[in-house]
């Protein structure tokens, strides 16, 4: 009998972030033969089964894992990521990039990628846009793309000198691929590249005519229940990024029944539903319920990003939300990142951790901190600054939130930031939110938002209710609602 048993893992790529309700079912079904209670998302829109079934037992098994694209405790091929999560909801009104675009280019992929391939559109802010190796990014000229490639054999991130067509993304991404993984010790250049790539890649390819400019984008809200157009999205947070099969289950179950196609991963490693009619809302409301799941997480929760299944960080992560929330510190607009190891991480502050090494070389010592900020604290630049250096644990939250007070100095000082996102700022910080809570359900009523559901207009106070008014979930009387402890946060001074 074995005294100790490694834990194992089984990534499941779901390429693009796109998951049929179907294929989710499948995915649960084999997490229940080997004894998996939970599925944890990964920040490239992967997911993880982990287990404590010997690796060889695992192996004998594989027929149940076939039709899925997997490795077993290997990331060899990592997930093609895209921004469709985001389609409708954070870009643009009236973008060219539409949901059958994004199906047009993942179809096209006839092989499984070993480098990191971002397929991302420039208007949203939900996936980041260099975190890949090549890294398409959306152009204002229909159906055309920028690509940036970032690369051991490079030095930094490179431009490729032409624009490129939709249909083309697979085929230079798969020549490209072939070429870099070949000369991976040679430092390259993309014009050299375009060269020796000339004569055998066909591709449809135009000038650039502008620059890539990338507009300053909000924090997304990527959690709760939310409203746009006709209908509406339901974000889904796990402090621990760890789901409960028998919830997913219901979750797949649900949306087969309300008609709903697709289910989406986010790199905040989190899951979003779309298209939710105003007559299934109250079943989506009540499932969430029934497991406790909880959809209102506090901003200095939700704005972080963590390595996959790196459980130290995620401790780490908690440690520094509580204390970031019980200080009542302001962190909206900020992303946060905790980087353990060499993966390229996007976030406006990047907490890297060292370790101290003994003379011997061999025994690691208690962890030390390095902190970095990027200019403007614009989470797709590159080019760090460092905030503060080999910092223990406890010390972490008084920087963190000293830079919380950096970020707000300059973002009222900053002649580049919209006007409109002072105004957001500046109100945000004077002007409490009333908020108010079914003690039977607890549903929150937000003055903010008003109730579409009964046709209540946004900004409409508690107070001028109607009394005939009801809570939209459990039918609760307006006299069961009490009023929330205020959300309204500070900025250190």
């Amino acid at each position: 009998m074995k005294s100790f048993m490694r834990q194992s893992f089984i990534k499941i790529n779901v390429r693009g972030g796109i998951l049929s309700p179907g294929t989710l079912k499948g995915i649960i079904e084999v997490a229940r033969r080997f004894r998996v209670s939970n599925l944890t998302f990964g920040e490239r829109q992967n997911i993880y089964l982990r287990t404590f079934i010997d690796a060889s037992d695992l192996k004998k098994n594989f027929e149940y894992f076939e039709s899925f694209d997997f490795e077993l405790n290997k990331n060899n091929h990592p997930n093609i990521v895209s921004s469709y999560v985001a389609e409708e909801i954070f870009s643009e009104a009236n973008n060219w990039l539409t949901e059958g675009i994004y199906k047009d280019v993942l179809d096209g992929f006839d092989f499984k990628p070993k480098l990191k391939i971002n397929i991302v559109d420039n208007t949203q802010g939900l996936v980041p846009l260099f975190i890949g190796n090549l890294n398409f990014i959306s152009s204002n000229q229909p159906n055309f793309w920028y690509l940036y490639v970032s690369h051991p054999s490079m030095e930094g991130i490179q431009s490729w000198p032409e624009l490129i067509y939709t249909e083309d993304i697979p085929a230079i991404a798969k020549a490209l691929e072939a070429e870099l993984m070949v000369n991976n010790s040679l430092l390259a250049d993309l014009v050299h590249l375009k060269k020796l790539l000339s004569n055998t890649l066909k591709i449809n390819t135009i000038p650039i005519k502008e620059e890539l400019k990338l507009p300053r984008l909000r924090f997304p809200n990527y959690e709760g229940m939310n409203r746009v157009g006709e209908s509406y999205w339901l974000g889904i947070y796990r402090r621990n990024y760890d789901f409960p099969v028998e919830f997913l289950e219901k979750v797949a179950d649900l949306c087969l029944e309300s008609k709903i196609g697709s289910v989406y991963l986010t790199p905040f490693k989190s899951l979003l539903i779309k298209g939710i009619t105003e007559s299934d809302r109250f079943k989506w409301e009540k499932l969430l319920g029934q497991y406790g799941i909880n959809i209102r997480h506090n901003i200095s929760e939700l704005n972080w990003k963590i390595g996959d299944l790196d459980d130290d960080a995620t401790e780490l992560k908690d440690f520094l939300s509580r204390q970031l929330d019980s200080e009542d510190v302001r962190t909206y607009g900020l992303t946060f990142a905790i980087k353990t190891d060499k993966r390229d991480v996007a976030a406006s502050v990047i907490i890297e951790r060292n370790y101290e090494i003994n003379l011997f070389g061999k025994i690691k010592l208690i962890p030390n901190y390095n902190i970095y900020y990027v200019p403007d604290f614009d989470q797709n630049r590159q080019d760090l600054k460092l905030f503060s250096s080999k910092r223990p644990k406890f010390f972490l939250v008084d920087d963190l939130m000293l830079i919380c007070r950096k970020y707000y100095e300059q973002l009222t000082r900053n002649n580049t930031a919209s006007q409109i996102e002072k105004k957001e700022v500046e109100s945000e910080v004077q002007n409490e939110r009333s908020l108010f809570q079914c003690s039977e359900c607890f549903t929150v009523y937000d003055e903010d938002f008003g109730d579409s559901t009964s046709d209540i207009a946004s900004g409409t106070t508690f107070e001028s209710l109607p009394d005939t008014w009801c809570c939209p979930v459990c039918e609760a009387s307006k006299s069961s609602f009490v009023k929330k402890k205020s959300d309204k946060t500070k900025v250190l001074a």
